[in-house]
């Protein structure tokens, strides 16, 4: 099975068949101008394309059609991701905003000053369908600790156990609506439900929650 959290050093490095074609995304002019710069250096990326993060960023995303996104949020909120559909590494300034990224569909949350060769993994790791975030982001996300099975006020109906095994997988919405032959409105539904119930703040968390109640199997 898919690990939930892939904690990246920043020497790793996954090796790939061709570079990965990287589309990258800031408010910011001269930070998109920054983050290619720093790609440039990694002959197993490419930049594809760079753009502005605002409400036409998935349409511009699908033109152009990159295998990960990289989006600096900066002051931007999580939300511009939720329409997004490849893979996405965000940077943020503050470690405790993850969790809305995570929710947000974000496979990777970095700070914003983590070096070159942990952006390059982790780009390569979100490519992989893994999970991953910088130490100090885990510890924010994931600092409360989980419900008892007990202390649930609503246990998860058979629709949603099933969504929720989905997202251990590590699949998107799309991925599961096809899978279960729901809709994708469907699906974010039942996902809503899952983290009031288990009291998460984002997928990942959620994950790693009914994984420690046994609700799931990763």
């Amino acid at each position: 099975m898919k690990p939930v959290l892939q904690l990246v050093s920043r020497n790793a490095q996954t090796a790939t068949a061709r570079p990965l074609r990287i589309a990258i995304a800031a408010a910011d002019r001269f930070a998109r101008l920054g983050l290619t710069t720093l790609l440039e250096r990694f002959d197993d990326l490419h930049v594809v394309g760079d753009i502005d993060i605002d409400d036409r960023t998935a349409s511009r995303l699908r033109v152009i059609n990159p295998d990960v996104l990289l989006a600096d949020l900066q002051s931007k909120g999580a939300g511009v991701l939720r329409d997004v559909d490849c893979p996405t590494v965000a940077l943020l300034i503050n470690p405790h905003d993850a969790a809305k990224a995570f929710a947000a569909g974000a496979g990777a949350v970095l700070l914003r000053t983590a070096p070159a060769e942990r952006l390059h993994a982790a780009l390569h790791a979100v490519a992989s369908d893994l999970v991953v975030a910088d130490a100090e982001i885990a510890s924010a996300v994931f600092e409360q600790r989980p419900r008892a099975v007990d202390e649930l006020e609503q246990a998860l109906t058979h629709r949603e156990l099933e969504v929720m095994q989905e997202l251990a997988a590590g699949r998107t919405n799309r991925d599961i609506a096809s899978v279960l032959g729901i809709t994708e409105h469907t699906v974010k539904f039942h996902v809503n439900s899952i983290l009031e119930k288990l009291g998460a703040e984002s997928r990942t968390e959620a994950v790693v929650r009914a994984a420690r109640l046994g609700i799931v199997v990763i």
